[in-house]
Parts: structure tokens; sequence; C-alpha cells
């Protein structure tokens, strides 16, 4: 978030991301992080110390001053990204033309052992692009340059870092035992290979060289958004609010499913939010805007039955051509989103993942291509407020995730 003119940042994961801990003291507003291997750190006492609200902080003993005071935001400590990241040892890079901003950490200097004898052994880290995430790997995954690779001993000492080269490629000169070999992820990376605890342990044997592998993927840039409709006011009857009904495919379905059931009857029509009568559908459209993948979307409504004729009612969601549909409460032969009967509720919240709706449903890959989502409840439920919260990434070499167009 921007304060100010200054890019503010979550303190603990941009300070963890760097290999820091991070303590909070609440009785005096104050933060201490204690930098990692890969940056200044390795010291008893804190590397730097803030508190909420002052411009000035202490970094390695000395006072600093910050473009912008630490602050609490939704639960979260606030600081300047620039600052708190050069204080750990990284690199801060902003692209105007992008607007987009690198954390790199610094390079590290290697640290090598005195040869025992001259017989000494070499670990090689390979460090590679896992743009798939399989932890393999495959053709056109390059090797990753600038990434530092720490070596311990069975002591959990340091005895070597390094950083890989243009091809990936780090080679460290070790005194024959056994090592810890370890990366220092950078942010936004996660690593793919090797498991947790994400190590590896080698025995190194005089003139042995062995080699380990790395493997990190990228992590797509995400924003959350949430589309709200109807107020969230437990169906105040004076402040009612319109459903939009803007998707006529949606309105159609509901005259086609209405007379599949009711022959030659008229259809009832349609109400808006904190409706009160009877026998009347209730639909509303959300239309999503195009471009980013979507990750993730769901949907959270508050509902109550208005008579005991809103015990048979379902909820339906509509993308394209794909839908899903389901009873509120039970005792219709299956199974409903509620134990009891929906017949009897003065106010539920219901919350649907449309990844995972019940049945095994997901309605992901349609609602990516077709950008809306239409809600219909059956006829005699009434609708407080709709919230529908959708999380877009970059689709760029994004796997595992629904793209636009992927039917």
């Amino acid at each position: 978030m921007l304060h100010k003119g200054c890019t503010m940042v979550p303190l603990r994961f941009i300070a963890e991301s760097l290999g820091a801990d991070v303590k909070w003291n609440p009785a005096e507003q104050k933060i201490m992080v204690a930098g990692g291997e890969s940056g200044p750190a390795e010291k008893t006492q804190f590397d730097v110390i803030l508190k909420i609200g002052q411009n000035q902080a202490l970094v390695n003993g000395a006072l600093k001053a910050l473009d912008a005071p630490p602050m609490l935001y939704k639960g979260c400590t606030m600081v300047p990204l620039r600052f708190i990241a050069e204080s750990l040892g990284a690199d801060v890079k902003y692209d105007p033309a992008e607007q987009c901003i690198t954390i790199a950490l610094a390079t590290a200097p290697p640290i090598t052992p005195p040869p025992t004898d001259g017989k000494i052994g070499k670990i090689c880290a390979f460090k590679f692009n896992d743009i798939n995430g399989n932890g393999v790997q495959d053709t056109g995954e390059p090797g990753l340059p600038g990434w530092i690779i720490v070596i311990k001993n069975y002591s959990g000492n340091v005895v070597a870092t390094g950083t890989t080269d243009s091809g990936g490629l780090c080679c460290l000169n070790v005194s024959p035992g056994t090592y810890t070999v370890s990366e220092v992820l950078q942010p936004g990376w996660s690593q793919t290979y090797p498991g947790n605890p994400g190590t590896h342990t080698v025995a190194v044997k005089p003139e042995q060289e062995i080699k380990v592998v790395f493997g990190n993927q990228e992590k797509p840039c995400c924003l959350t958004f949430q589309f709200t409709a109807g107020r969230q006011d437990k169906f105040v009857p004076d402040d009612a609010e319109p459903a939009c009904r803007c998707c006529p495919s949606l309105v159609q379905w509901c005259y086609n499913d209405w007379n599949q059931y009711h022959p030659g009857q008229p259809f009832p029509g349609f109400s808006d939010f904190d409706a009160t009568q009877n026998n009347l559908w209730f639909t509303h459209c959300f239309i999503l805007p195009a471009g980013n993948c979507i990750q993730s979307a769901k949907l959270t409504f508050a509902a109550k039955p208005l008579s005991s004729g809103a015990a048979n009612d379902t909820v339906t969601l509509l993308s394209g051509s794909d839908q899903w549909q389901h009873y509120l409460g039970s005792g219709n032969g299956t199974p409903g989103l509620l134990s009891n009967p929906w017949d009897s509720y003065p106010l539920q919240t219901f919350h649907l993942d449309l990844a995972n709706l019940p049945g095994g449903v997901n309605l992901l890959p349609s609602l990516c291509s077709q950008r809306n989502l239409g809600v219909v409840m059956q006829d005699d439920t009434s609708i407080d407020y709709l919230l529908l919260e959708v999380t877009f990434c970059d689709c760029s070499g994004l796997f595992g995730v629904h793209k636009i167009n992927n039917k």
C-alpha cells in the first residue's frame, strides 16, 4: 500500500522472507527484527528496532530516519519497504514503467575453509527455475543465477557460502565430513525441491564432488477483490437495493426451469434484496473484469425463509453453460447446505467455495472463461446481501490455476 508516497509492506512477511526473526512488544508498541544469515545477521542483539508512529529506528545501534513511520493496518505492522529490506541486506529496485518492485538479496562473499592435508571435497549446488512446479528440471527450465547457497557442518555452524553463477551452479570446497546444504529463499519464490525440510544432508569424502539440486517456482502476483450486492444489514426494509438481472441467460434459465415444473402457469416474477413477499424468485448477476486468471472465488450470502414453503428451496449458481444447484435445507431426499429443513431459520449465513462446491463441482473454469456468475434462489427465500470474493493472478507461467478461455 502507498502512504504519503511511500510503499508500505507487512513487516513480518518481508523480514521473514529475508531470513530474519520478528518479535513484537505490545506494551511498548515496539518491533524488534534480528537479521538472518543472509543479511547483516548472526548477531545476538536485534539489528533493527522500530516503534509504531515514530519516524526513527535503530539499525545495528545507529539511529536512522524513516520516510514514513511504522503503522498498524488491519492487524498488520506496515513499514517502508526500502528501509526494512536494505536494513536486512537486500537490494530494492523500482521499475516505473512496469510499476514493479524487485527485492534481491545481496551477493554473499564466499566462505571457504582451509584444505586438510590437501585432500578436500567439493559440494556443487545447482538451482533451476521450476516453472511448472513439479520438482523436476524439465526442458526449457533454466538455471537461476544470483542465489545464495549455505553449507553448515554437523554442529550447525556455517562453513561455506557462495552464489550461483549465470548457469545456476555454485561449487564450494569443504573438508571431508557431513554437511547440510541449504539455499536462501528469495522473496516471491517458493521451493519445489527438495521436500521438507528443504535441505540436503551429504557426506563428503576426500577429493569427492557431490552435486545437490534445488528447484524454485516464482509465485504469481495475485490480488483479491470483493464484489458486493445488497446491504449487510439483516434485512432492514427501508434501504433495500435492487438485484442485477443484466445476464439475459440467467433470466431465461429461470423461465425455463419454471416452465419445466409448472407448464402453462405464468412465471411469478422476481424479487430484490430484503424482499418480504413469497413466491418470487431472486436472481443476481455478477460481472467480472476480463484479464488475469482466477485462482479462487468464494460466495457468501445471508438468507432467511419467508414461510414453510421455503423448505424445498434451492440455490443455483450459473456461469455460462455450467451450473450447480443444491437444496438450502435437508428433508428433500438429498443432503442440503443445512442439516435441518429450510423453513424456520430467522437468518442464516452461507459460505460457498466455487472451486469445491458440495457434490465435487468446480465452477472456476467457467467463471474464468465467461467472467460472470449468476445466483438464483427459489422462491420463498429472501436475500439480505451477496459477497463474491475473487482472487486474480498474473497468468504468465502460472500452472494449476484456471486460465482465460480454458473450458
